[in-house]
């Protein structure tokens, strides 16, 4: 019996390697392009220790995207957009779901279900509607054209529901006593209680808005508020033949992401699992 239980162990992480691997081998090839000059790139196919190790190793790739292609205007743009939106919609989102899962109005379910409902209609069907409400706003090529429609979105606030409904009727009793007004309750006690579910949720706004890439597209004419994925794109498109500067791209926009996710891993899996569908 120990000796099956010790085999499938050794399956299992035989598998979990190789699925590792599947991930882990074309990012780190990616990143040692990134390093090689262009002329480089390409020669080595083979998999080998020079596959993985670059010979004439350079900084130049990364020196010509902040000098040459403005990627550091790309990054600052889309930094910008990501503290907004992420702020916005997380005070948004969670006043919204603590209306739904602790207050009591006339036609709650109703409206609940019928955001919910919203969910399952594809972005691309809203792309239109979208963009003639931005074009009639006269928000066209503005920030504020990808800002406002990020800030309010039904899964936020189903998933800010599903955690403050587990949150203690006794508690938000106890604070009602002491004099606590609705707002108070949510702002001072709901909040702070909730953190791991805030995290998750920052981590998935953060990471949607750092790889939205069509309606920026959509709505942005000025080169100079291009997104870090436009950016990318306009990197690639034009100037296809440079590999050396189009993965150097690619780990900068990566890389943030990644680091993002190990260091909050354990509070993403935490809200995740703490959030799980309550009636």
């Amino acid at each position: 019996m120990k000796k099956q239980r010790v085999f499938k162990k050794i399956i299992l992480y035989s598998i979990l390697v190789l699925i590792s691997l599947t991930i882990i081998v074309p990012l780190l090839w990616v990143l040692v392009n990134s390093f090689r000059p262009d002329e480089d790139i390409g020669r080595y196919t083979k998999f080998s220790i020079e596959m993985f190790f670059p010979k004439n190793a350079t900084m130049d790739n990364y020196i010509e995207l902040f000098k040459i292609y403005h990627f550091g205007r790309y990054i600052l743009n889309t930094l910008v957009i990501t503290a907004i939106v992420t702020a916005g919609s997380l005070i948004i989102n969670s006043l919204a779901a603590y209306s739904f899962a602790r207050l009591k109005f006339p036609g709650r379910k109703l409206i609940f279900t019928i955001l919910l409902i919203t969910l399952m209609v594809p972005g691309e069907v809203m792309l239109l509607p979208q963009f003639m409400i931005i074009r009639k706003l006269d928000l066209l090529d503005k920030f504020s054209a990808l800002v406002l429609p990020a800030l309010a979105n039904a899964f936020g606030i189903f998933f800010f529901r599903q955690a403050f409904l587990d949150f203690p009727s006794a508690i938000e009793e106890a604070a009602t006593i002491d004099g606590c007004g609705k707002f108070r309750i949510y702002s001072r006690i709901i909040m702070p209680l909730t953190k791991s579910p805030i995290i998750t949720m920052t981590i998935m706004t953060i990471t949607g808005q750092w790889d939205s890439f069509i309606w920026p597209l959509t709505v942005l004419r000025d080169s100079k508020k291009y997104t870090i994925q436009i950016g990318v794109n306009y990197l690639f498109g034009q100037h296809s033949n440079q590999w050396g500067n189009i993965f150097a791209s690619a780990i900068i926009t990566a890389l943030p992401m990644i680091i993002l996710f190990l260091f909050l891993q354990k509070y993403y899996v935490r809200g995740i699992t703490s959030s799980g569908v309550k009636g």
